[in-house]
């Protein structure tokens, strides 16, 4: 049992560790041993759960296990009721005798369903909302939100809000992963007003949380607030990592920067409060702050000879209502880069390296000694790493430059030495 709960928190998931998983629960039942429903919720969740992009295959592979799931506690009820039969002092059923069925949970049903909204094909999340209807179990919070990101990423804002404004006419709590996912719909359609409007509520509640005071000094009163007649949220409701990453990345992505900026500058804030202390600061997500950041260069910085030195007057008085371009420079740029190379130890990935090196080059319009700098300093906080496509021909320029300029320092040093 404590090795098939190791294997479920293995990270990332893989086939290898579904494989691994099922032998040692196949292991289980040939030696005579009952699987529990968390050992079959954990095998289910693990068969479609291997990458962030769901195919069809892995949807299906989640199904198998639960036929599988039903075809063994069939099996074992049989079971149970045979030996309760053959017993010689057996006068009726006895309920409670034997260990007990395990049977799907809507959990289960919840589970499937993110597997078949993250293939978004709509006969496969059809078929997941099917099973779920047949199996007549409560559906509970997370199970009522499974489909938003099927909607959300199909470009469907009114189907989000129906389900939204469900819970607020129940006046239930969506919590903070359905605020969020309501923040990426609204994002998504690009509705940057409204994401920072539910972005100033959820802000409000943090400093209330704080112990944040009024404007006479009195303490602030809590209540639930209903957005666009549709989102209804409660004061307990603050952002979390996702949430502030997400508005960062919605944000950069239109073009806000400075409006990022402030976001990412909140987010640290909030975890620099010391009762929300267990939240370390390598535990934020630093990585997926500066790649949105990162992208927005690439969509919208301008090259140095289309940057004003000052901006213009229009730009000045609309600065709050729409992007700046002039704010995508590669001095600001280089800024961040400096930050993120002090911020974190943690070496980016081949994807996020190629955003890094493509901003640059955007920025600088095209300088390759620009790009060149920017390599040797990623290689020289993070060591070796593995080159992104379309790069090599720059990169095998700047190690072999690098590595000119570590044999002259050498030859410099045994120079002097000889000398002294």
């Amino acid at each position: 049992m404590r090795l098939s709960a190791l294997l479920v928190s293995t990270r990332p998931r893989s086939r290898a560790v579904f494989l691994r998983l099922q032998q040692v629960l196949t292991a289980i039942r040939d030696a005579g041993g009952t699987l529990h429903t968390w050992q079959w919720n954990a095998l289910l969740h693990v068969a479609g759960d291997t990458q962030r992009r769901g195919r069809k295959r892995h949807y299906l592979a989640s199904v198998r296990v639960l036929r599988e799931w039903r075809e063994y506690a069939s099996e074992l009820e049989e079971a149970q009721h045979d030996d309760l039969a053959s017993s010689p002092h057996h006068d009726g059923p006895t309920p409670g005798k034997g260990a007990p069925i395990p049977e799907p949970t809507i959990r289960t049903y919840t589970t499937l369903l993110s597997i078949a909204t993250r293939t978004r094909l709509p006969r496969l999340v059809a078929h997941a909302l099917q099973l779920m209807r047949e199996s007549s179990l409560t559906q509970d919070r997370l199970a009522r939100l499974a489909i938003l990101p099927f909607y959300i990423y199909g470009r469907k804002l009114e189907p989000v809000r129906a389900i939204i404004r469900e819970f607020a006419e129940a006046r239930d709590d969506v919590g903070v992963d359905g605020v969020t996912a309501y923040i990426w719909a609204l994002g998504r359609m690009g509705h940057v007003n409204e994401v920072e409007e539910v972005y100033a509520v959820l802000k409000e509640n943090v400093r209330c949380m704080q112990g944040g005071q009024g404007a006479q000094g009195q303490g602030i009163e809590r209540a639930e607030r209903l957005l666009f007649g549709d989102l209804l949220v409660f004061p307990k409701v603050v952002p979390n990592a996702v949430t502030y990453v997400s508005i960062v990345q919605i944000l950069a992505y239109r073009g806000y920067l400075r409006r990022a900026l402030e976001v990412y500058r909140d987010l640290l804030a909030h975890w620099q409060v010391p009762q929300d202390a267990e939240l370390e600061l390598d535990s934020l997500p630093i990585h997926a702050v500066f790649r949105a950041l990162f992208l927005g260069f690439v969509r919208h910085a301008l090259s140095p000879a289309c940057v004003p030195a000052t901006p213009p007057l229009e730009t000045q008085e609309h600065q709050e209502e729409n992007p700046d371009p002039v704010d995508w420079n590669l001095s600001t740029l280089s800024t961040l880069f400096s930050n993120f190379c002090e911020l974190t130890e943690d070496p980016p990935n081949a994807r996020m390296v190629h955003w890094i090196l493509r901003s640059f080059m955007k920025t600088s319009d095209g300088d390759l000694e620009v790009t060149k700098t920017v390599w040797r300093t990623l290689e020289m906080t993070f060591g070796r790493l593995a080159v992104p496509r379309g790069y090599r021909h720059i990169v095998v320029r700047a190690r072999q430059e690098a590595e000119d300029a570590q044999r002259a320092a050498r030859r410099v040093e045994s120079d002097n030495n000889l000398i002294a």
